[in-house]
């Protein structure tokens, strides 16, 4: 079984997406990802590939919950 995965990760802390992706290739998975900081970041990210996951972060200061979700 393949297990690569596409990730997202919305998130302004690049120590916790380093996490985040050293979780997931713990879990055997292969990862190729982009991390956003801003709106208009993911907005672009989100236009330009699909995605497996996104990984949101429920602490970044720049870009609040409810806002990922209008995205």
């Amino acid at each position: 079984m393949n297990k690569t995965i596409r990730c997202l990760l919305v998130e302004d802390s690049e120590d916790d997406a380093l996490l985040v992706l050293a979780e997931l290739r713990r879990g055997g998975y292969t990862v190729t990802h982009e991390r956003v900081e801003t709106p208009e970041a993911m907005r672009a990210a989100l236009d330009r590939q699909p995605w497996t996951s996104s990984s949101p972060t429920t602490r970044c200061r720049v870009l609040a919950g409810w806002a990922r979700l209008e995205l």
